[in-house]
């Protein structure tokens, strides 16, 4: 039997949540996102850890609560991790959970090696879609380079064969010497 309970079914949702209390302490990370960050602990203060990349300009509960149900991007203060998602209110001490998943256009824009993998994301995100898209894309295009390299090369070497069976089998020299 499935656990439908709110947690539960945010986390399957979503990977990478926490809570957000009114001291503005992160709480309840999940393991997915503990394992994304490293170094992201209970307690933790928020801007400590992130800072807002959309919307900007938030830097207290206040600010949190003027968000809304916008869209939520977050960069953490490393550098090298990127989530994007949403706030959702608590009703308990009037904090926030935030429930998200991997920014992966920003992650691959920036070049982290993210360590991330399928499970990461959940099943219904369309960015795993066009990431799949985008590298088939890229691909398709360096095949196509290389096969354009390997014609060019076969080009010249076609005009270097035709130009050594126009030349004379035998030459004379300025002697009249038949070489």
């Amino acid at each position: 039997m499935i656990d439908l309970s709110t947690d539960k079914v945010l986390d399957e949702l979503f990977t990478m949540n926490f809570s957000i209390a009114a001291d503005l302490g992160l709480y309840n990370i999940t393991p997915r996102l503990q394992r994304y960050l490293g170094d992201v602990e209970d307690g933790q203060k928020l801007f400590d850890v992130f800072r807002f990349h959309r919307p900007g300009e938030v830097s207290s509960l206040k600010d949190l609560a003027s968000i809304g149900a916008s869209l939520v991007l977050l960069l953490s203060n490393s550098g090298e991790h990127g989530l994007r998602g949403q706030l959702l209110p608590l009703s308990v001490d009037g904090g926030y959970r935030f429930v998200g998943v991997p920014w992966l256009a920003w992650i691959n824009a920036n070049g982290f090696d993210s360590n991330l993998d399928l499970g990461d994301f959940p099943k219904i995100d369309s960015q795993m879609d066009q990431q799949i898209y985008m590298s088939t894309q890229k691909n398709m295009v360096d095949d196509l380079e290389e096969i354009n390299g390997e014609l060019r090369r076969a080009e010249e070497e076609r005009d270097n064969f035709l130009l050594a069976a126009k030349a004379p089998i035998f030459a004379v020299d300025a002697n009249n010497v038949i070489r």
